[in-house]
């Protein structure tokens, strides 16, 4: 299955999957980093500030789980939200790693910025992009 059809298909499982009280979805495309960075071109984000959850896929997330995955997240003064969550064996060139993301994204102007960090090496990665609100 392409990562186009994943993202399609799990954006749509989880719009019909939501209660009475369904999440905010942002789709975000992101600048594309170096060859070897953990930031890939596209990340969504699912916000449920009433159920105050929050879940996450992008290129490493689908590799390694094949789903969304939960996400810690905190409203911050003027409506961003902040973002964390990490991937305990995520497959490297140097064999399996912790990576520990976070994501700061403004819902007013729709811009996301996503950092991630290896903690067992000195290396990191960041992207930045624009998000597109999903109406459901």
């Amino acid at each position: 299955m392409t990562l186009k059809v994943f993202f399609g298909a799990a954006a749509l499982a989880l719009l019909s999957s939501a209660g009475l009280a369904a999440p905010v979805v942002y789709d975000c495309n992101l600048s594309k980093g170096p060859r070897g960075s953990w930031i890939g071109d596209r990340a969504i984000f699912w916000v449920d500030d009433v159920a105050g959850t929050a879940r996450v896929i992008d290129g490493v997330v689908n590799y390694v789980f094949g789903e969304p995955i939960e996400a810690k997240f905190e409203k911050r003064p003027g409506g961003s939200y902040l973002f964390s969550w990490k991937i305990e064996d995520a497959p490297g060139s140097r064999g399996e790693a912790r990576v520990n993301f976070s994501a700061f994204l403004r819902p007013d102007n729709k811009r996301v910025t996503i950092n991630a960090a290896l903690p067992a090496y000195d290396n990191t990665s960041s992207g930045r992009g624009r998000c597109e609100l999903i109406d459901q």
